[in-house]
Order: structure tokens, then sequence, then C-alpha cells
């Protein structure tokens, strides 16, 4: 599709398996405004630049939208923005095995764009797997890089001339690159700030490069972070293979990054992301659309600002609002009655003490028929998609047949028993298969 002096609007669109002999095998924006929602831009190419996308001088809005293996004969296997007018915007939307020799995921050249709770995995290439910046002031708020891979420089970002990204509340998780696996900065002149961020498991130095980033308010492979799931490039140790699986890189309680970031370096809701008009207010959400000021009270505040004291990273930790969902499903139900009953008379430190008073009876028992069936929100937003690429397909069958038979202890590290009974069998996969296709 080209779009010249044009501001279309497209909802719920593909664009698959389309050439281009030089820019945007996908989407050409010239001196254009496009607007795309829940769009998906898959297997395109171009020989030169920006295999899903190329924008020249153009301001397009994504919400929502999904780059997938696109490949670019040079610059932005997923996406090429170029030109000083290029101030795009994206929300929530992902970049995952995309291919190009330079910035395999996003590719910006004197450009500006903003990214808010986007995600990219997979992406592999020579320099940035992630997002290359040349002359580009990105910013980054609640982003995810995970298992992405430079041959030489910055495998989750790479910056040259004059970039200046400012980087917010985002996690880095399993990258590789020959040196600075999570950011590079080739010039002194490159300056980026990185705050209120986590990079934990990524190969070599995570920050690298002649021009020295600002860091604050994060944790930089200093401690583990406490991931849900740590990132895994699979049996065949190489990212960019089916066998990956890109984590889940929430904070589990306990996590020395919860209450522990800078309040005032939140920036404001330029999107007015919950829609009460207040654009001026700090960004509300976090990369999974929960609140993002949450107070745990079992951590000490050790951030900056006024409590409630916003987490490192892309996810906040959400205070336990189910005591009952023994096995963090999302609901209430024979699973945790059994785990209940199984602890009946312990301390439960395995589970079963409902109200926290250290010993499970009648009390507990009650407790949890009273909170039967969902929990409040909901189950976890999608806990069949073990690789974390946001469709539930093959990829995870293979994941789950990898981990087949009993669970480890303790069994609450068994995300693959997606029914709760200890064992990863054929209800598992049944339970799995009945859920194919896209997250919700």
């Amino acid at each position: 599709m080209y779009n010249h002096n044009s501001s279309p609007a497209l909802v719920n669109c593909n664009f698959t398996s389309n050439p281009a002999t030089s820019w945007g095998g996908g989407m050409y924006n010239y001196s254009s405004d496009p607007t795309l929602v829940d769009c998906s831009l898959s297997d395109n190419t171009a020989e030169t630049d920006g295999g899903g996308m190329y924008n020249s001088s153009s301001r397009p809005v994504l919400t929502r939208c999904v780059f997938d293996s696109n490949t670019a004969g040079d610059r932005g296997g997923g996406l090429h923005n170029n030109d000083g007018y290029c101030d795009a915007s994206f929300m929530d939307c992902t970049f995952n095995l995309n291919f190009a020799v330079y910035g395999s995921g996003m590719y910006n050249y004197l450009a500006g764009p903003t990214l808010t709770n986007c995600t990219f995995t997979g992406n592999v290439t020579g320099v940035s797997g992630g997002v290359y910046n040349d002359n580009a002031d990105t910013v980054l708020l609640n982003c995810v890089f995970s298992g992405n891979k430079a041959s030489s420089f910055g495998g989750a970002l790479f910056n040259i001339t004059n970039s200046e990204p400012a980087v917010v509340n985002c996690t880095f998780g399993g990258n590789e690159a020959f040196d600075g696996s999570g950011i590079y900065s080739y010039d002194v002149e490159c300056t980026p700030t990185v705050t209120n961020c986590v990079f934990w498991g990524n190969a070599d130095d995570a920050i690298a490069g002649d021009g020295e980033a600002v860091v604050t308010y994060s944790n930089v492979e200093e401690y583990d972070p406490l991931f849900v799931r740590n990132p895994d490039a699979g049996p065949d140790g190489v990212w960019g293979t089916e066998d990956d699986d890109y984590g889940d890189l929430r904070l589990m309680p306990g996590s020395l990054c919860i209450d522990a970031a800078d309040n005032t370096a939140v920036p404001p809701d330029e999107f007015d992301l919950d829609e009460d008009g207040d654009t001026d207010e700090p960004c509300p959400f976090d990369l999974d659309g929960n609140p993002r000021f949450v107070d745990d009270p079992d951590t000490e505040d050790s951030g900056n600002g006024e409590p409630p004291i916003v987490d490192m990273g892309a996810y906040e930790f959400q205070t336990e609002s189910c005591p009952a969902d023994f096995d963090g499903n999302g609901e209430v139900n024979t699973a945790d009655l059994l785990i209940l009953l199984g602890q009946w008379g312990t301390d439960g430190a395995d589970g079963g003490d409902v109200d926290g008073n250290g010993i499970v009876d009648t009390e507990d028992l009650l407790a949890l028929l009273g909170a039967w069936g969902d929990c409040p929100g909901g189950p976890p937003p999608c806990p069949w998609d073990f690789n974390g690429d946001g469709v539930v397909d093959d990829l995870d069958a293979d994941i789950l047949v990898e981990h087949w038979g009993d669970c480890p202890d303790p069994p609450d590290e068994c995300p693959w028993d997606l029914t709760g009974d200890g064992i990863v069998d054929i209800y598992d996969m049944l339970e799995l298969f009945d859920h194919y296709g896209p997250c919700p």
C-alpha cells in the first residue's frame, strides 16, 4: 500500500507476503499520517529499507499492530522511520522475528517516534536487533526487549550520531550482542537516559559504547529481579528460532525492583490512555494495562516520590487480590481446594492459608468456597502463550511437550501444567488446543 499526502484509517487489516524492490514491502507512507488499529504486517520484504513499513516525512499512529517476520535488505526489517517529520506513535505494538542488516525491529533516522507498551522479541541482525537510532530521539515507555540478537553491537538498542533516546520503565531480558547486549551507544555524543528499567540475563555488557548512558533508579544486571520466567533460547541455544521462550518478565513477590523506581520520571499520559481527559498526569498504566502506581505492603519503599512508588520495569507488581488461587491460574477451583485439603493443619507454607494466620483450617476452607470462580480481574492475560509471542500455536505446543511429565518442586514453577494437577499431560495439551490463536 502506497500513501502520498493522505491520512487513511485502517482497522483489522492484514498485509502479508508483499514484496518491494526498494522501500516499504507492506506499506510506504510519504508525507502521510495514516492511522492503523489492530493491523498485522507479516512476511513482507523490501530489497532496501522497511520490510513491513517505510515512513518518509510521515506521522503514522499505530495501535495494537503486529510486525512479524518481515525482512529488509538494508535497514528496518519491521519498520523504517526516515526524515525529520517522522514523529510516529506506536501503542501496544509487537515486533517479532523481523530481520535486516541494521535495525531488524525498527530503524529511525532523523526521527523521534514514541513507543508505549511495545514488545520486541526474537529480532536478529548484524547491528541492533530491536531498535536502531541514527540522529533520533526515540522515546520508549513500558517496553520489553527479549531474545533479540546482534552479531556486532546493540542486541536490543543501538544509538549513533547524536541520538538521545529516553528509555523509561522498560525491561531487557535475554538479549545478545558482541557488545552492548541491551544498549550500545556508538558515539560520545549519544547520551541515552535510562530510568526505572530492568536489565537481567543479557549477554556480556548490558549497556556499553563510547556514549555514556545516564542511568538512574534501574537494575542493570545487579541483582535477580525475580522474573516469573526467565527468557530461554531453547535447546538449540540460538535466538530467532522456533524453540525460543521469551519468558514472563513480570515481577514476583520479594523482588527488589518493586516500589523502587522514580515517580517523577514517568512521562505524562500524552495519549490519554485512561480516557479521563488529563494528559498532564503521569502515564497511569503498565504494559499489561494494569495500574502503574501500586503499593506493595510487603515491600519497603526504596524509590523516589510520594507513595505509591512506581516499580522498575515494564510491569507493575499487582498486590494479591485472590489469595485462594494457590496455583495462580486466575480462578479458584477444585485444584485450589485439593491444595488446601492437602495442607490441612499445617502452616500453609505450600498453600492453603487463605487468611494468612499461619494455620490451614476451617476458616480458610470457608474463605476459599466464598471466593469460588474467577478471580477479580480474571485469569492471567494468556497463560497458554509459553513463548510470549502473543499467539497460542504449535510453538507453544512444542514447549509443553518438552516439559511432559511430573511438575518440579515447587509446583508453582510449572506454568505448563495448565490444569493445575501437578502433571503436564494430554489434558494440558487439550486445554492449550482450546485456546489456539491470538491471545485475548
